[in-house]
Parts: structure tokens; C-alpha cells; sequence
């Protein structure tokens, strides 16, 4: 299996590179993984390795102003992989001012999430902001992807723009609340309302540093058929509108990220109460690079819901805040070693306190 596949990436290559130049490139191919070991003063969680995703891609420039791109990422739940298909579009570059995407990518919301993908080595800390997670984490509070069609360029002096319209999200219940995950619409969309993403951004001439606001209005609906208290497949749970700003800034051995989201949910079950509510999240990260090698970063991060949100109760949110440290050695350019110290409040738990050294690698 490991020699025909091998064989196959190596085909694909050499049919890539075998094309025109004038019309396509090579096929560009990557593999990240990252293997750790964490220790926790949680007496229900013991000392432990695991291995993470181990994340796919592929690239190809397809014609002179036409590019597919692809990422799967192969997940471990504990007792078996699984397969998921995280960003799969086709861009066709019409000018400047515009690109236009169809297929399924990251949501433009902040710039993590539009920065830092699944390969861990690509970012600073082995650990994304909590309230950032992928949509299929147990932290997740937003769609993190998007399928539909996203319109992105430049309008010049520093401003640049991306607009997504996408499919819905639904959540099954039948379980009860808390149970199941933010699903997306791959195929299907259970709603006639479509989420819509825009941010622009904006970066400063001759200093480094990059200013962004986003928003976006995206439907919950019902993905059971069976759904807590007899709701419909397809029926509305919620609708959240979301507001923010995030920060980019980097110079020399300094970096500084920061995002902040108000997130305003309307309770749209059939004879709702009016249990609609509002959240803030937000992270502050600053990291220091010496010894060409070496990194410090320091990470502080929140999420704050009203109790009677319907829409965070559908998701079991959990308030939390918590402290992010981490020591950071580039073994070279395709791996790198990191400690990190998590410190961690939420509702259910108090003060708990996280290490884990993990060690992320790119192959190809």
C-alpha cells in the first residue's frame, strides 16, 4: 500500500511537470503531521503520547490564472482514523481586484483561522485559541470552513477583501444538547438561509502591521430527524451574528496576533422564549524570536457566553479563560520542537494545568 501510493505521488508529479509552462506548474504536494506527549494535573486525564493529523495537500496552478487546491487530513478519534476533507476549491484569477473561488475553505473569519491551517508546524503553539477550534473540536463555538464560493483581491492603497457565501450549518440533538458537532453542508444545505463571511483588511505602508474587521450571519438548524423535544429535521435552532477585528504585527524578532468577537445569537426554536443572548471571545498572542532558533510566545485568551443563550446551550458551551506559554526550538526549517504550558479555568473545572512537548514536522 505504502509503495503504490508513493508510486502514485511520484506519477503525479511527473505529469505535472511533464505540462506546458506556459499553461500550468508542477504539482505541489505536503504532508505535516506532529506527534506529542502531555501531562495534566487532571486526575481524569492521564499522562499520555498521541499522534495528530496527519494533513495532505496538494497544489496545482492548473492554467495561467486558474489554481486547485486540495487538504485532507487523516484524524485519529482513539480508536480508528478517519478521513476528513478540509479545504477542496478551484480560484480563477480574473484581475487584481478579483479572484474568484468555489468549493470548500476556511472561513474568513480573523487571521488565524485564515493563516494557520491544520498543519501544526505552521503556527507558533501546538494549540489553537480554544474558541477557535475546527467545527469538530469540542471547544468549537463557529464554522470554522465554508463550502460555497468566495470572491477575494485587492482594492489598493493597503485595503484588501475577502466575501464568502456558503451553505448553512446544522446540530443533531437527539443525543441532547452538547453531544454532537457543528455540521456543514458538503452536498446539502437543510436551510434556504446561506452564511455570509467579509472581511477586509488593511495594511499600513512602510510599517508592519495589519488591521482587519469581519463579520458574519450564519443559520443552525436541526440535522435530526429526531431532535431534542420532537424538533424537525431542517428546523431553525438559531441564527448568530458575528462582529470582530483582529491584528497582525511583526517586526524584526517581534510578532503580535490579537482577535476579538461579539457574537449575537437570536433563539429561533419553534416557540422561543426569547433565550437569545451575546458572547465575547478574544485572544492576545506576542511572541519573541532569539537565538535564531529559539521562540518565547505567550498567548491569553477568554470566551464569555450569557447562561441562557440557546444557541451555546445546543453547542454545551463552557466559559472559559486561560494562559498560554510556550518555548519554541526550529530543529530546521521542517520541524520544530515545542513546550507548552496551558493554564486553563472554565465551568466545570478549576485551574487546570496542561504540558505538552510536541514535536510537528512538513515531509516533501
Amino acid at each position: 500500500m505504502k509503495n503504490s501510493l508513493k508510486k502514485y505521488l511520484v506519477f503525479a508529479a511527473a505529469v505535472g511537470l511533464a505540462m506546458p509552462v506556459t499553461s500550468v506548474s508542477a504539482l505541489e504536494l505536503g504532508v505535516f503531521g506532529d506527534v506529542s506527549l502531555t501531562s495534566s494535573n487532571d486526575k481524569a486525564d492521564n499522562n499520555h503520547f498521541a499522534i495528530g493529523g496527519l494533513d495532505l495537500y496538494a497544489n496545482q496552478q492548473i492554467s495561467a490564472d486558474t489554481s486547485a487546491f486540495f487538504e485532507a487530513v487523516f484524524e485519529n478519534d482513539g480508536d480508528s482514523f478517519v478521513i476528513d476533507v478540509e479545504r477542496y476549491q478551484i480560484n480563477h484569477k480574473f484581475s487584481a481586484a478579483l479572484t474568484l473561488g468555489a468549493g470548500r475553505f476556511h472561513a474568513p473569519l480573523g487571521y488565524w483561522n485564515r493563516n494557520f491551517h491544520h498543519g501544526v508546524l505552521i503556527q507558533d503553539t501546538p494549540s489553537r485559541p480554544a474558541f477557535l477550534d475546527f467545527e469538530d473540536g469540542d471547544a468549537a463555538i463557529l464554522p470554522m470552513h465554508s463550502i460555497g464560493l468566495m470572491a477575494m483581491g485587492s482594492l489598493g492603497n493597503g485595503f484588501a477583501y475577502e466575501l464568502a457565501v456558503g451553505n448553512s450549518n446544522s446540530y443533531d440533538t437527539s443525543a441532547g444538547l452538547g453531544t454532537d458537532e457543528i455540521r456543514l453542508g458538503n452536498v446539502a444545505d437543510l436551510s434556504e438561509d446561506k452564511s455570509v463571511i467579509g472581511r477586509v483588511s488593511y495594511g499600513f505602508s512602510g510599517v508592519p502591521l495589519q488591521l482587519a474587521v469581519f463579520a458574519m450571519r450564519n443559520q443552525l438548524v436541526e440535522h435530526s430527524a429526531t431532535g431534542s423535544a420532537g424538533v424537525a429535521r431542517g428546523a431553525d435552532l438559531a441564527k448568530s451574528t458575528v462582529y470582530g477585528a483582529d491584528l497582525h504585527y511583526e517586526r524584526g524578532p517581534l510578532d503580535v496576533l490579537a482577535e476579538y468577537y461579539y457574537i449575537d445569537n437570536q433563539d429561533e426554536t419553534a416557540g422561543a422564549t426569547g433565550d437569545d443572548g451575546t458572547a465575547n471571545a478574544f485572544y492576545a498572542q506576542a511572541g519573541y524570536r532569539f537565538k535564531d532558533m529559539w521562540k518565547a510566545v505567550y498567548r491569553y485568551e477568554s470566551l464569555s457566553t450569557d447562561n441562557d443563550d440557546t444557541y451555546f446551550k445546543v453547542l454545551g458551551t463552557e466559559d472559559y479563560t486561560a494562559h498560554v506559554a510556550v518555548l519554541r526550538y526550529d530543529v530546521d526549517d521542517s520541524n520544530a520542537l515545542m513546550l507548552q504550558v496551558l493554564s486553563k479555568d472554565n465551568d466545570m473545572s478549576k485551574n487546570v494545568t496542561e504540558y505538552t512537548l510536541n514535536w510537528s514536522f512538513l515531509m516533501f
